[in-house]
Parts: structure tokens; sequence; C-alpha cells
């Protein structure tokens, strides 16, 4: 019997949210049935927040509910609006110049400012000072990878940004931030795998890329904590399993409502201003948005199903993430119609598989309205104020 296995045309929305879904939401129940990782760190106190099976049916009803909204809304969005994306991203000699030397200054401060803690992963980085330096730093990354990614301009220049992201994501994969490299690391794969796939090229080869960074990625960190390489499988799941710490002891701790006002929610829209405007950012909003949910996140990583249902409730989590899907899917109806740059389509789905799903809600909403959404305004501003 032949089986015959085609990888998709496209990689869209739809598919890298179902991805976070089985990866983030949906991997940890498997593990947690099994005994493959027990005895290793962390796992045996996980396993003390097992969901019973009337909490089990409630986080898979839950979880369900997640895709069929998402999908719903990004579905009926893509048939009923019709966005008008008409204004070009692209910067002129001067104006790319100009802003290139700005942000090479502004990166290299801040690399300057945090050169003491260099290549030491997270356990350098202190959680005031230099926890908010990194948190600018990570934020001009996204950047200068929008300016190299996500914007015409000179082969030069483009050149120029991709060295500057280079150097910028080296470091912060020196201080334990992955996440903010990943996001670039996504938009290059979507957009090779689709312009692969358009000029009907064999797609075979990107099959095996993501399996290779994974099992990369999982032998590093065999290494650094010196585990043997029989424990690679335990760091290729590591990250969803402590992930879900927070999902599965919110259902175990907590009722889940229907309604809920989201103060934590409205309180994260403040964390697009940047931490070098707002020094005491942090500590500020922390504060505001109080005890909000019980759950135990040891590791920090906060699954979504606590961002949204312990925020918004069911019914509001469910309108939350239907409004969501049709954000996605008008950019991606715009997107195939030509009317929007395609990077910049591309940009916003890179947020969607990881970070998405393992950040508090304010920081994905953070890239979109700063490095996605605020940046690319400003920069047609000096385009035009300074002509070409």
């Amino acid at each position: 019997m032949n089986i015959k296995i085609s990888l998709p045309k496209e990689i869209n929305h739809k598919g890298l949210f179902i991805f976070g879904i089985l990866f983030y939401l949906v991997s940890p129940l498997v593990v947690i049935q099994t005994t493959i990782f027990d005895d290793l760190p962390g796992i045996n106190g996980w396993k003390e927040n097992k969901l019973n099976d009337e909490n089990l049916f409630l986080y898979i009803f839950l979880v369900v509910a997640l895709v069929f909204f998402f999908i719903l809304g990004s579905n009926l969005a893509y048939k009923f609006t019709n966005l008008h994306f008409t204004t070009k991203r692209e910067l002129g000699s001067k104006s790319s110049k100009l802003i290139f030397i700005i942000t090479t200054v502004f990166v290299l401060f801040f690399i300057y400012q945090l050169k003491g803690n260099a290549f030491q992963g997270g356990a350098g980085i202190s959680l005031n000072e230099d926890d908010r330096l990194q948190g600018i730093l990570s934020t001009a990354g996204l950047l200068v990878f929008y300016l190299h990614f996500a914007i015409d301009q000179s082969r030069t220049m483009k050149f120029a940004f991709l060295i500057l992201f280079i150097i910028t994501a080296v470091f912060l994969l020196g201080l334990g931030g992955r996440m903010y490299v990943i996001i670039p690391a996504v938009a290059y794969f979507m957009r090779a795998y689709n312009r692969t796939a358009l000029n009907k090229k064999p797609l075979w080869p990107y099959f095996f890329i993501p399996i290779l960074g994974a099992l990369a990625a999982s032998i590093l960190g065999a290494i650094r904590i010196g585990e043997k390489m029989d424990k690679i499988a335990y760091f290729l799941f590591a990250e969803p399993i402590f992930t879900s710490y927070s999902a599965f002891s919110y259902v175990n701790q907590n009722v889940i409502p229907f309604f809920n006002v989201p103060y934590n929610f409205f309180v994260s829209l403040f964390n697009f201003i940047p931490s070098l405007i707002w020094p005491g950012k942090a500590e500020t909003l922390f504060g505001l948005a109080g005890d909000w949910a019980r759950y135990d996140n040891p590791l920090g990583a906060l699954s979504v199903f606590v961002s949204i249902y312990a925020d918004f409730g069911i019914i509001f989590g469910c309108l939350f993430i239907f409004f969501f899907g049709a954000f996605y899917g008008s950019l991606h109806k715009a997107f195939k119609k030509g009317k929007m740059n395609k990077n910049l389509y591309y940009c916003f789905c890179a947020v969607l598989p990881f970070c998405f799903f393992r950040d508090p809600i304010g920081i994905p909403l953070k890239i979109f309205i700063t490095s996605f959404g605020i940046i690319p305004f400003i920069l047609q501003l000096i385009r035009q104020s300074l002509k070409k």
C-alpha cells in the first residue's frame, strides 16, 4: 500500500494557529499521560497539576472553541471584508540611510549597556534595570528585522539592515532572548516556503528545516545542562510542557467565568509605551493588573489559555479570539489581492505559532502596535518629509 503525503501549498495564519494549538495546548495532554520524562527536571512538580476527568473535558472543549472561533472569524472576514492598503512600504535613498544611522546608534548603545551580561543566558539578567534594557533591545531587534524584511529600498541598504539584525539577534540569543529571534525566523521560512510553492518547485526541503532546527535547539539544551543525548525529546517538549503549567493549574484552581471584565487586557494595552519613555512601566502595570487569577507558572511562561479565559471569561474569550481571527483573515485577503505588502502579513503571522501561545497577551499586542503598526506609519512620515 502506497501512502502519498502532500505538503500544503501555502503556509498561512490558520496553519500557524493550529500548530500553536497542537504544540502548546494539546501535546502536554499526551506527555502527561506517559512516564517518558519522569524524574527529569521539573516534570514531577508539573504532573501534580494533572487534570481530572471533569476538568480534562472542560479543557479540551475550550481548546476546541479557540480553534473554532479563530477559523470562523478568519473565514468570515476573508469573505466579507475588503481592506485597501494602497500606501507602498518603501524608503528612498536619503531616508533609508538616515534611519539606518539612527537605528544603528540606538542598537549599539543598548548592546554596550548590556555588554556585562553578554552570552550568559537569562541568568545574567537582573529583574530590574537589565531586564528593562533587554526589553528595549528586543523591540529594537524586531524593528531592524522589519526594516530589512518588509521595507522596499535599495539592495545595499537591505543588506546593511540584515547585518545589523544578525548582530542584534546573536547578542539577544546570548542574553537568552530566543523569542525575538524565532519570530523573524518564522517570517523568513514562511516567505521562502510560499514562494517555492508558488513557483511549483519541490517543497520537501522545507519539511526537514523545522525538524533540524528543533533537534539543534534540543541538543544545545542538553549540552548546556550536561544531560545525555537520549534526553533530546525532553528539551523538544519542555517549552509546551512548562507553558501548560499555568493552564493546568488554572483549570484546577479556579471556576472559569462565563463573562469577565478583562482588566489585565486593558492594562496590557499600555505595554506598547516604550520602556525607554516609561522606566517603571513593568512595576506599574503589574500593580494595576492585580491578582486576576490563581495559577502556577514557576518558569514564567503564561499559556494563552489563561490569558484569554481567565481574563475575558468563556463568552468574551471566544468573542476575542473570533475578532482576532477576523483581523488575520482581513490581512490575508489584502495579501491575496495584492493590496498589502506580503511581507507585512508574514510579520504578523510570525508572532502566532510561539509568542502568542506562551507570552502574556500584552507582549504580542505590543509587537503588533509598535513594531508592525506605529513604526511603519512613522517611516512613511519620514519618507514624505524628506521627499526621497
